[in-house]
C-alpha cells in the first residue's frame, strides 16, 4: 500500500530538485571542496532566487495532479527552494472542469490556497504547437501516462471552432466524480498520443530541462511511454508505484507527510 501523500510528495520534489543540478555546500563525497573548486561546480536551482524555476503539472484536475500542484504551490512561498512562485506552478488542461476539480482540493488540503486564472492554461491536446504556447518559458514539468478521461465541452473562448465542441479532459490519477462514459479505453492509442503531443510541445518549447512522469496505475504497457520518452532524448524521472495507491481524503498540508516510502532504482527490460 503507498499512501498517495507520500507518493505525491516524491512527484513534487522530484520536479523541483530535477529542473537543475544541485550540490551541497562545497562537500563532495565526505571532501570539502577548495574555492576555487566550489567556483566551478554546477550550482543548484536555488543558489540564485531571482532565476527559480518554473515547474508545469499536466492533469492538475486528478487528485493527485492537484496535490503536486499545492505542494509545488507552497514551495514556491519558500525562500531557497528555487521552484518560483510567480506563475508558477502552471496546470495544465483540457476544460475548466479541471480548474475548479483543482481548487477543491486546494481548499481542502492546503489551507484555502488558490489557483486564479493565471495559473491555469487550457490545452487542445491533438495541436503541438498549441500546447507550445502554454509551456514556453517553463523549466519542468510533472505528467502522467494514462490518465482518466472525462468527455467535456470545450470552455467557451479557448481553442472551440464551434460553441458544440467536445473534448476529453484528462486527470493525474482521479477526479472525484468523473464521468468515464464514452470515453477511450486506457489502452487506446489515444492516451499514448495524448503523452507524445505533450512531450513533443516541451521539447519544442525551448526552455524545458526535465519531465517527471508518473505511470499510472491504468497503464497497461509501460514500455509505450517510455520508448517515446527515450525519443525525444530529453531528461526525465520516470516514477513507477509498486503498491497500490491509497487516496487519504484527511490529508491536509498542515498534517504532512509521515509515511515511509521505499525509492529504488529501476531499469526497465527492453
Amino acid at each position: 500500500m503507498v499512501s498517495s501523500s507520500s507518493f505525491l510528495f516524491v512527484c513534487a520534489a522530484a520536479a523541483a530538485f530535477s529542473a537543475d543540478a544541485f550540490s551541497l555546500g562545497g562537500i563532495e563525497g565526505g571532501r570539502r571542496l577548495t574555492s576555487l573548486q566550489m567556483l566551478n561546480e554546477p550550482k543548484g536551482c536555488a543558489a540564485k532566487p531571482f532565476e527559480k524555476k518554473k515547474i508545469c503539472v499536466f492533469g492538475a484536475g486528478g487528485y493527485l495532479g492537484a496535490a503536486v500542484f499545492g505542494f509545488l504551490q507552497r514551495a514556491g512561498a519558500l525562500y531557497g527552494t528555487g521552484i518560483s512562485g510567480l506563475s508558477s506552478p502552471r496546470a495544465i488542461a483540457a476544460t475548466s472542469t479541471s480548474a475548479e476539480a483543482l481548487n477543491k482540493v486546494l481548499g481542502s488540503a492546503f489551507k484555502l490556497a488558490y489557483a486564479g486564472e493565471d495559473l491555469v492554461r487550457l490545452i487542445d491536446t491533438s495541436d503541438v504547437d498549441h500546447i507550445i504556447e502554454r509551456v514556453q518559458s517553463y523549466d519542468a514539468a510533472v505528467l502522467g501516462t494514462v490518465y482518466q478521461l472525462e468527455k467535456r465541452a470545450v470552455t467557451l473562448n479557448t481553442y472551440e471552432k464551434t460553441p458544440n465542441d467536445k473534448t476529453y479532459d484528462f486527470y493525474l490519477d482521479e477526479k472525484y466524480g468523473a464521468w468515464e462514459n464514452d470515453v477511450p479505453s486506457d489502452d487506446s492509442e489515444y492516451h499514448a498520443q495524448i503523452f507524445s503531443n505533450s512531450l513533443q510541445a516541451l521539447v519544442e518549447s525551448g526552455s524545458m530541462k526535465h519531465v517527471v512522469v508518473v505511470e499510472t496505475p491504468r497503464t497497461p504497457d509501460p514500455m509505450v511511454f517510455i520508448n517515446i520518452l527515450e525519443e525525444t532524448g530529453i531528461p526525465y524521472t520516470y516514477l513507477r508505484i509498486k503498491g497500490k495507491l491509497i487516496k487519504d481524503i484527511t490529508f491536509s498540508f498542515d498534517k504532512g507527510v509521515k509515511d515511509s516510502l521505499a525509492v529504488s532504482k529501476f531499469q526497465p527490460d527492453n
